[in-house]
């Protein structure tokens, strides 16, 4: 009888475990909030308010981070377009002493005390056939969509789109451009666009609006692209040389197989929704290589992380969660997941999001990690 007794609580014992454990697979990972990355003009007495915040190493000690649209009150009230900021690096830490990088091509000595603009003021866009896109509404603007060291190099791959803004939910890009930037005398060595929208004030297909580009071991350039319409996220490459990337003709899209036809391209992943999709390499890290941050619901900052060792997949997925932030409950709430490379470490995978409440109502960028 003691037996059978003794017996029957170790089984309820060991339920009760099972279901504690059950409940641990289930429960989602602790998304970790790190703090602010800033760079040394961004003060108490004079806050700077960004958002974008795509990085990458461009040596062993620096990075290069490139920001959206920026206010600010120590200069003008608002800067379009994209700005950035340089600095050291140390992983698994949230960077507190980025330096403003001047417009191009000023020397750093001539580092400014407040944001100045960095990618060059699109030329030529159009708001209609009859109307040019050059005026305050609408308002040309180049904005970040990836960078990435070039191999061998310190010099970074700059992927930006030349966009027309109407309005905030109206935001043409126009055209793609990818620049060759030499982080340490502050110059753009090459720039190419391969794409262009005909007419421009249509804006470009969906499949040539491409950034997180991500140089491969076998000669190629692979860059990302997502249809917030039907959440497609999508795949091209083109050889890893400025005469091939700057060719719209060079370049193919996954679809199965390399497909000449844009049209053609396929989903790699299956998300219900992708608000943003960033893509770096992480090669390195542990097993680690390449890995995948989708943004997969309006404004909560839901995320998924997805991993895989091709660029065409298969693509497995990884941790999933939501910011810690509240996120407001007007306009865009919390965008702009965009992975960190530099700063990620074998174990915890750093990302940033643009938090709307952040600054006392400002918004800022913010740094969060999570077990992967």
């Amino acid at each position: 009888m003691r037996a059978r007794v003794v017996a029957a609580v170790s089984c309820r014992l060991l339920a009760a475990w099972s279901c504690v454990l059950l409940a641990a697979c289930l429960q989602p990972p602790a998304v970790t909030d790190l703090g602010r990355p800033v760079s040394e003009a961004d003060t108490a007495s004079n806050p700077i308010s960004r958002d974008a915040g795509i990085s990458a190493a461009w040596s062993v000690r620096e990075s290069l981070w490139l920001f959206g649209d920026t206010s600010q009150r120590n200069g003008p009230a608002f800067l379009p377009g994209t700005t950035a900021a340089i600095g050291p690096y140390t992983r698994g830490v949230v960077p507190n002493a980025l330096r403003e990088v001047p417009t191009p091509p000023a020397p750093h000595s001539a580092g400014p005390s407040a944001p100045s603009p960095f990618l060059p003021q699109p030329r030529g866009l159009r708001a209609s056939a009859e109307l040019g896109c050059d005026g305050t509404s609408p308002y040309p603007a180049s904005w970040p969509a990836g960078l990435a060291r070039i191999p061998g190099t310190e010099q970074l791959l700059l992927v930006y789109a030349e966009t027309c803004v109407f309005s905030s939910t109206d935001m043409r890009t126009q055209r793609l451009t990818l620049s060759v930037y030499d982080p340490s005398a502050n110059l753009f060595r090459s720039t190419s666009t391969p794409f262009g929208a005909l007419p421009l004030e249509a804006g470009l297909p969906v499949a040539e609006q491409l950034g997180s580009p991500v140089f491969g071991d076998d000669g190629y350039l692979y860059l990302f692209g997502h249809d917030v319409t039907t959440s497609k996220i999508i795949v091209a490459r083109v050889a890893a040389d400025p005469v091939s990337w700057g060719d719209p003709a060079s370049y193919r899209w996954w679809s199965g197989t390399w497909n000449a036809d844009p049209a053609a391209a396929v989903s790699i992943v299956s998300v219900p929704f992708a608000g943003s999709v960033h893509v770096a390499d992480y090669t390195g890290l542990g097993a680690h290589r390449l890995a995948m941050i989708v943004q997969t619901e309006f404004a909560s900052g839901r995320f998924q992380v997805f991993e895989a060792t091709s660029p065409t997949g298969p693509w497995h997925r990884g941790p999933a969660g939501r910011v810690p932030d509240e996120c407001g409950t007007t306009g865009y709430g919390c965008y702009a997941l965009n992975g960190h490379a530099e700063l990620s470490t074998p174990n915890r995978y750093l990302f940033s999001w643009y938090s709307p409440a952040d600054l006392s109502g400002l918004g800022h960028l913010r740094l969060a990690s999570v077990t992967w």
